[in-house]
């Protein structure tokens, strides 16, 4: 996977121009449908010729690249096979998804009223969270250890900041409730507020140990997508510990 952070040549910027167009074609919309709506871009109509010149910025192109992975990787790996292999999903999904507790990670609006349903039987939160909305999180671990939040949107994965700091840093968790995410001065939950990004998010806390834990954090930054390296690394690394020594806890919940 060549594409790995902020560093796509030209040519590979060209490669992942021709798969666009592949997708655009085949779901029929616009580029700027393909990129602003379906991907989550703010691109203008000049972008896709930047791609195909190989100017385009290196944000971008790590964030399209992360997309077609997580939602294309099939026709990529068939039209580009030097930049996607057809594994390049399955390692980190497959490895949430054999792994994912439901029912422990629950959100919940920021009120005075503790008052929460959720549903067991399906993996979609009953609560819904509106835009702009103060919201919390509350996990109930059987574990100690340290923790680490992301969060799925639209098929990439990003850093979900568990500790009200400028940089990503795991937080200090203990078996039993714990309210999430926390200010690191006071130890008082504070809430979060999403402002833009409707439809479904899939929340992830992995709680396991501070070492473990503190050296992927550094792999993580506030507002940029995970690389798919590190989520790999990630998941072939946490699958070499024992069962009761990490935990995955995972809540799909729809902002409207």
């Amino acid at each position: 996977m060549p594409i790995d952070g902020r560093n796509a040549t030209r040519d590979e910027m060209r490669q992942v121009k021709e798969i666009c167009r592949r997708i655009k074609n085949n779901r029929m919309i616009s580029w700027i449908e393909l990129f602003n709506d379906h991907i989550g871009l703010s691109v203008s109509e000049s972008y896709e010729g930047n791609l195909g010149k190989g100017l385009a910025g290196q944000d971008t192109v790590l964030a399209i690249y992360q997309w077609i992975a997580a939602n294309e990787l099939q026709l990529a790996a068939q039209h580009a096979p030097a930049l996607f292999e057809a594994s390049t999903r399955s390692q980190w999904q497959e490895f949430i998804d054999s792994q994912a507790r439901y029912g422990q990670l629950l959100i919940r609006p920021w009120a005075p009223v503790r008052l929460h349903e959720f549903s067991t039987a399906h993996p979609l939160s009953e609560t819904r969270i509106r835009i702009g909305q103060e919201f919390i999180f509350e996990l109930d671990s059987p574990l100690d250890g340290s923790a680490l939040g992301f969060d799925l949107y639209e098929g990439i994965w990003y850093p979900l900041p568990l500790l009200k700091t400028p940089m990503i840093t795991p937080v200090a968790i203990i078996a039993g409730l714990n309210g999430l995410p926390l200010d690191p001065k006071t130890q008082q939950v504070t809430p979060y507020r999403e402002r833009s990004r409707r439809g479904e998010h899939g929340h992830c806390v992995i709680v396991g140990p501070d070492d473990l834990m503190s050296y992927y954090a550094r792999h993580c930054q506030p507002g940029n997508a995970v690389s798919a390296k590190s989520l790999t690394a990630m998941a072939e690394r946490f699958k070499q510990l024992k069962p009761n020594a990490f935990g995955i806890f995972v809540e799909n919940v729809l902002f409207e």
